[in-house]
């Protein structure tokens, strides 16, 4: 058990998948989350299931939108004066042959899996830095060290996510403001629903553990790196995908 009851958690992308999990992982630690998504159906489905736990603030908005961050982020310093953590989670993919992707789809690609990290880290650091602390997690993806060709534009983002996060980690650590991210493989959630049965079996046999991710193992170590059990460590990609790829 970690204790985030008087902490304040931000979480992108939060009404499914891994994000969904994510602030369900922190509803049951009683933290304050603020829960972003642009499906404004699934944030309010969210907020019923857990009012139970915790008291879940919702901003159904694209995180693309520069002014949408500004406003959510005013917002919640105005409600709470402190931002602790911080979980850019929101992404997009596009899966088209090498030749068919679109300038649109590199800069849709690029705004909200990238840009959208960088407005919001933008926009909390200050805060963070006022108080002294604050943790930052950034999910990317196996794929950003490994490559794939069905999806070019989110591979090469999604590398610039860990290296933005390398950076960051450098910088802002004499702050105690701790930078890491995570990169996910083979996660049962609607980011994979496309895949077909052949290819489910192709990829769990891929994986020693044999068996898919759920993003209940990722929310797991989403909170540990939120905790102060991990107050050593600094800047790491830590991969979670079953023993598919080990670096």
């Amino acid at each position: 058990m970690y204790c985030f009851n008087d902490k304040v958690a931000i979480i992108t992308g939060a009404a499914k998948g891994i994000g969904k999990a994510v602030t369900e992982r922190f509803a049951e630690e009683r933290a304050n989350i603020i829960a972003i998504d642009i499906d404004e159906t699934g944030l309010a489905e969210l907020i019923k299931e857990n009012k139970k736990s915790t008291k879940i603030l919702g901003y159904a908005f694209d995180v693309s939108n520069n002014e949408k961050i500004d406003e959510c982020i005013k917002d919640v310093l105005e409600k709470y004066r402190q931002i602790h953590i911080l979980v850019n989670n929101a992404g997009v993919r596009f899966m088209k042959e090498v030749f068919e992707y679109t300038p649109e789809d590199w800069t849709k690609t690029f705004n909200v899996n990238l840009m959208s990290m960088v407005k919001l880290c933008n926009a909390v650091l200050p805060n963070m830095i006022e108080h002294h602390y604050g943790k930052i997690i950034n999910i990317t993806s196996i794929v950003s060290k490994t490559g794939e060709t069905s999806s070019i534009p989110y591979c090469s983002i999604k590398g610039a996510v860990s290296s933005f996060t390398k950076s960051m980690a450098r910088y802002f650590a004499p702050y105690q403001i701790y930078f890491n991210a995570i990169a996910p493989h083979a996660i049962e959630s609607d980011f994979i629903g496309y895949w077909d049965d052949e290819k489910r079996k192709r990829v769990t046999s891929s994986i020693p553990l044999k068996r898919m991710g759920t993003p209940q193992d990722i929310a797991s170590v989403v909170l540990f790196l939120a905790s102060e059990e991990s107050n050593f460590i600094v800047g790491e990609i830590i991969n979670v995908n079953g023993g598919y790829y080990m670096d």
